[in-house]
């Protein structure tokens, strides 16, 4: 595959949904292939392998057969699955040293937080239900396995630690500015959208953190791929 091919056949992939996928596999190796980022010694590679066949369940004898069917070499399930720690190795090598500056950028999307999530289409039932919480005559838990089964894609009961870039970037708000063990009275987040909290644990991000140094990469990373997948797609 390579960008000329995938602007051939661009129209028929897009219609399949995998347009966008296959431009970033293609861009990524392409950056690798240009820094000469090998793949892993041996050892890295074959552990890679295991915990890939493992997760699909399938045993040596299969393996072929399923390589076949999906037109693969060995060489090419070698690029598959190290890909992601090559491309964190680019990533470091573009931006390590700016890596303060960087956190700073992206610190926002860093911090991690546990919380008891409430979220309500009325703003009487949400205060209701806060002054059972208030009270101790219920919980987030009681309460939220009753209403999040009305509304699957809303942050219901108690969930974490989890990064806040997960949540919508009001929730995200709300979540910082409350005190941790404080439950926080009702609060509109948009038409329809009325939350009730308590943030149990709130763990802010440190730039000395070997893994939030990692994720701050890979951030740039994912930022620097989407700008050039935009401008290809606009191109």
């Amino acid at each position: 595959m390579s960008l000329a091919w995938l602007q051939d056949n661009r129209a028929s992939m897009a219609r399949c949904g995998v347009l966008r996928q296959a431009l970033r596999v293609e861009l990524i190796e392409l950056a690798l292939a240009e820094a000469q980022v090998s793949l892993p010694p041996p050892d890295q590679l074959q552990s890679a392998l295991q915990a890939f066949w493992k997760q699909r369940q399938l045993p040596p004898p299969k393996r072929a057969a399923w390589l076949a069917e999906r037109d693969l070499t060995e060489q090419d399930l070698a690029l598959m699955v190290s890909r992601s720690g090559r491309w964190q190795q680019w990533c470091g090598q573009q931006w390590h040293q700016k890596h303060e500056a960087l956190f700073l950028k992206h610190k926002n999307q860093l911090d991690q937080a546990t919380a008891s999530v409430l979220r309500l289409e009325e703003e009487g039932l949400a205060r209701e239900l806060y002054l059972q919480l208030a009270e101790g005559e219920s919980s987030f838990a009681e309460i939220g396995r009753h209403f999040c089964g009305e509304h699957p894609n809303r942050q219901s009961g108690q969930w974490g630690p989890k990064p806040l870039s997960e949540l919508p970037p009001a929730l995200a708000e709300l979540i910082r500015t409350t005190p941790v063990g404080q439950l926080r009275e009702p609060h509109r987040l948009g038409p329809g959208d009325w939350v009730v909290l308590r943030v149990e644990a709130f763990t802010g991000s440190r730039v000395d953190d070997p893994e939030v140094q990692q994720r701050v990469l890979r951030l740039e990373g994912e930022a620097w791929l989407d700008q050039r997948i935009e401008a290809w797609l606009k191109g």
